[in-house]
């Protein structure tokens, strides 16, 4: 049984929890089982690769012969479980165990872990310097600029790593594509800011070009020569252009004007009397930067001037707002001139890089204004190029941080901390508030850090956290884009509004237990859920108006928490129909961090019905149980799968499936029957410990944006135990994870 190299930031985060649903032989508390049950069976299997007296042997995790001697070998013995679970060992030429034996070894093993985390050292482990992610990247835009101009609809999909959400910094590559679309992103994220000058041009002979050309009151245009003036335009408009001209004879022809060498409008002078004056106007939409403007006439004639006016509309006072916030200086600054640019460099450079600026840094982009500048930009067009490089320099695409001195655990720096609470519960920057606490040095002290949590999830800019949090764990933002029902056999029966209903329900329900401090294992049991008009309508429900989300008791138990909700039946069906396997393994996963197995190589697919077959999925799934190889995982995933067949692949509730009563009822693995949801909502939530592991181990992934590793299990388990104690609490949980270790600390891992 070869195992491969051991890499701590790839193992899996969410644990095994099959004790209390198996019908279980052996006790983690038993120590004796290891030395006559769990060893000897691995001795068996594993032995001829991993002979513990072998010299060679670089994976020795048999040298434990007994239970205490596992826990020095915490990361060797989770990757071992980890491969007997996914079947990549023992190798498929040699001996493999039974099902029931592979679980519980895994089952035996992963408890033993988690029980002995308790008595581990703390843990901060380290994170490494990730990119924002494309909502993160659009929120922090708007919190320092103001504009909302989504550019993580055109940002490539960012993927999701480590407890399965899109910020982990393992996962936020930088790919070139991405690259060239920041460069794009920050110069239409500050010209939708900056309110550049309207352009009034007067130009006049001594702006034209070529000086062989000139005369005394303008320039000379022979026939097919042409005159040209050199002309910076700050943003793309629509521009009225005047040319003033004096006929030199009075041949027919055209006045043509040309935009950097291309015809933009052609005049006919036709029935103009020799030495005439005339005036041309012509209205182009011209773009933003340095062009030339030429005229070329048919005609002899003298080019007298050239004046452009911008035509724009007036701007919104939303817009004049952004651009007076952000031009704002303090002291002496005169606007418009070198100091008070730099004085507004040095606080965005603050605010963009999310900790105080060097002068060095700002002097940096100072070059950039000097630059533009000096080749005779305006006040606001040279201050944009240096703002245009903020925005696309590593301090404000990645959160850096700095790194640890040592493997003891020493505290973040006030500022890395506010960032952290930031994007943990806004997917942005910190505020201006959040700015002085830093500065001041109130973080470091806990009750600042909680007064900070409750004014944050008191701001509108939470609705991030909860948005992303609660979908990304569950899955359900899924629904609508990637997971979508059969057209052809749900025509018309949904639509966007529906979607968005189900992505939403489960977000109002977990806003509702974090605002009111709730009991998390609502989540499971409540009887009541959020919905609203389009949503109750779906369900069948009467009197529920308007698109907002109104808390909704099912005194009838056919709904309610979680395991009510149409999203989650529709992410865990088939596009034409249920599955009791993707459900049941939803919840043992997603709920109660049961991690299923994959199926063996050799089991067949389920069998498609036949023409005009009339049967159940319950039905069609008893001939595929019956197998002895699939038994073992489908008597823990099915049942709780067949108590969630009343609802369909929409989530809509129903009495009959293909003619036939549908039945609800299922055994448990640990033999306790129930029949309907509200039954096995009963049973599920006594797996409250499972539950809250999970839930712990989710938010605290989430906050950190890494993988957890081993280490990390013993902050876990005190959190779950902790949890229990406070009576479930969400309040309590998210005071948890932002007071870890994790999340305020850091230490050198491994000597890296």
């Amino acid at each position: 049984m070869m195992l491969s190299l051991i890499t701590l930031k790839r193992l899996p985060a969410a644990l095994m929890a099959l004790l209390v649903l198996l019908p279980s032989v052996l006790r983690a508390n038993d120590l004796s089982e290891y030395e006559t049950k769990i060893r000897p069976a691995l001795v068996t299997l594993c032995a001829d690769c991993h002979d513990p007296e072998d010299a060679s042997n670089h994976v020795p995790f048999l040298k434990a012969t007994k239970a205490d001697e596992i826990s020095h070998q915490r990361s060797m013995w989770r990757n071992a479980i980890m491969q007997l679970e996914n079947r990549t060992m023992p190798p498929a030429d040699e001996k493999q165990p039974s099902e029931q034996e592979r679980l519980e070894i895994v089952r035996w093993v992963d408890e033993y872990l988690r029980k002995t985390a308790l008595d581990a050292p703390r843990y901060a482990g380290s994170v490494v310097v990730r990119r924002l992610n494309r909502h993160e990247y659009d929120n922090t835009i708007r919190d320092l600029l103001g504009p909302n101009l989504g550019f993580s609809k055109v940002f490539p999909r960012d993927g999701s790593g480590g407890e399965g959400f899109d910020n982990n910094g393992e996962t936020l590559y930088l790919p070139p594509i991405l690259l060239e679309r920041y460069l794009d992103a920050a110069d239409k994220a500050v010209s939708a800011t900056i309110v550049m000058p309207e352009l009034k041009l007067s130009l006049g002979r001594v702006d034209f070009f070529p000086e062989e050309q000139l005369n005394e009151t303008g320039i000379s245009l022979r026939k097919d020569k042409r005159g040209s003036v050199l002309v910076n335009v700050y943003e793309e408009s629509d521009y009225t252009v005047e040319l003033a001209m004096q006929i030199a004879d009075t041949t027919r022809g055209e006045v043509t004007i040309f935009v950097d060498d291309l015809s933009a409008k052609r005049f006919k002078a036709d029935d103009v009397s020799q030495g005439e004056k005339i005036t041309l106007t012509s209205e182009l939409k011209l773009a933003r930067g340095w062009h030339v403007v030429s005229i070329e006439s048919a005609v002899d004639a003298t080019l007298a001037s050239v004046k452009i006016e911008q035509k724009r509309k007036e701007h919104s006072k939303e817009r004049l707002a952004f651009h007076e916030r952000l031009m704002l200086t303090r002291g002496d600054a005169q606007p418009g001139t070198r100091e008070a640019a730099r004085a507004i460099m040095t606080r965005f450079v603050r605010r963009a890089f999310r900790r105080p600026a060097t002068d060095e840094e700002v002097a940096g982009y100072m070059a950039l204004y000097d630059r533009a500048s000096s080749r005779g930009e305006v006040f606001e067009s040279s201050l944009k190029l240096a703002l245009e490089g903020v925005l696309v320099s590593p301090n404000f695409l990645f959160r850096v941080e700095s790194l640890a001195k040592s493997e003891a655990i020493e505290p973040m720096s006030p500022h890395e901390l506010a960032t952290r609470l930031s994007y943990f519960l806004w997917a942005s920057m910190p505020d201006d508030e959040l700015f002085s606490a830093a500065d001041n040095g109130l973080l470091k002290t806990d009750d600042e850090v909680l007064k900070q949590v409750d004014r944050m999830l008191a701001d509108p800019k939470s609705e991030a956290f909860y948005r992303h949090f609660v979908s990304q764990w569950l899955g359900t933002h899924e629904v609508g884009e990637r997971v979508v029902p059969s057209t052809d056999k749900f025509s018309k029966q949904f639509d966007a509004e529906l979607y968005h209903g189900m992505r939403q329900e489960p977000i109002e329900l977990f806003r509702y237990l974090l605002e009111n401090d709730g009991n998390l294992l609502d989540l499971v049991s409540a009887d009541y859920s959020f919905i609203n008009e389009r949503l109750a309508k779906h369900y069948g429900i009467e009197g529920v108006k308007g698109k907002e989300f109104h808390k909704h008791r099912f005194d009838d138990g056919k709904r309610g928490g979680l395991l009510g909700m149409s999203g989650v039946h529709l992410l865990t069906s088939h596009p034409d129909r249920t599955s009791p396997v993707l459900r049941g393994a939803w919840v043992l996963e997603t709920v109660l961090g049961t991690r299923v197995p994959p199926p063996p190589p050799d089991v067949p697919a389920l069998k498609k019905p036949k023409k005009n077959e009339k049967l159940t999925q319950r039905q069609r799934l008893e001939a595929h149980r019956a197998q002895a190889s699939c038994a073992a995982c489908h008597n823990l995933i099915d049942p709780i799968g067949f108590g969630l067949e009343h609802f369909d692949v929409l989530g809509r509730y129903r009495e009959e499936e293909e003619g036939q009563p549908v039945d609800a009822s299922g055994v448990m693995a640990d033999g306790r029957a129930f029949k309907g949801l509200a039954e096995m909502k009963t049973i599920l939530v006594e797996h409250n410990d499972e539950f809250a592991r999970t839930i712990a181990a989710k938010m605290l992934g989430y906050a950190i944006g890494r993988s957890l590793v081993d280490s990390d299990q013993g902050t876990i388990e005190r959190m779950s135990i902790e949890l229990a104690e406070k009576n479930f609490s969400a309040r309590h949980l998210l005071k948890m994870v932002v007071l870890s270790d994790q999340f305020r600390c850091r230490q050198i891992v491994n000597g890296e």
